[in-house]
């Protein structure tokens, strides 16, 4: 919580019992449980804050953008990496992208490969094969499969159609 939120625990959570001087089973149990209370109590309230002034799930959207546009070429990168890199958990990062972007993680990094395998198709000495995996794609049928829902054309259809269009 601490590095997702750039807190210092000691300074804005403060552990106010010392266990051992706790008589027995049952206060020991009700002490971690106020400070269980009191801490959350805490975090409910930070949280609460920067969700008011839109801070917090703007930028971790806008965070979200870049590592996707850093990564998008490596055929593992999915939403569970930035999750685990982040470590925040996949449900969460997925409710905020959605909320913060209008699209779903897995529509957006499509989006960003195939913008980027256009540019890709535009040089004529690149093969599809080469494109597919250098957007991330390891299969390329899968690739052809994708780019042609995406933008109605086969790749080779779309490169044809761009070189007519650039003489």
């Amino acid at each position: 919580i601490a590095n997702h939120f750039d807190l210092y625990a000691h300074t804005n959570f403060l552990v106010k019992y010392r266990f051992d001087l706790f008589r027995d089973a049952n206060t020991i149990t009700y002490g971690i449980r106020s400070i269980l209370y009191d801490n959350l109590f805490q975090i409910n309230q930070v949280v609460a804050t920067m969700r008011e002034s839109g801070v917090e799930t703007t930028s971790l959207a806008t965070k979200m953008k870049a590592i996707a546009e850093e990564n998008y070429s490596d055929s593992c990168f999915s939403l569970l990496t930035i999750a685990e890199s982040l470590n925040l958990s996949y449900s969460y990062l997925s409710s905020v992208f959605k909320a913060q972007t209008g699209t779903n993680f897995s529509k957006y990094i499509t989006n960003v490969r195939m913008e980027h395998a256009k540019l890709f198709l535009a040089d004529p000495t690149y093969k599809i094969s080469n494109i597919a995996s250098a957007v991330g794609y390891r299969d390329t049928g899968y690739f052809i499969t994708v780019f042609k829902k995406y933008f109605k054309l086969s790749p080779g259809e779309y490169r044809l159609q761009f070189l007519k269009i650039e003489r």
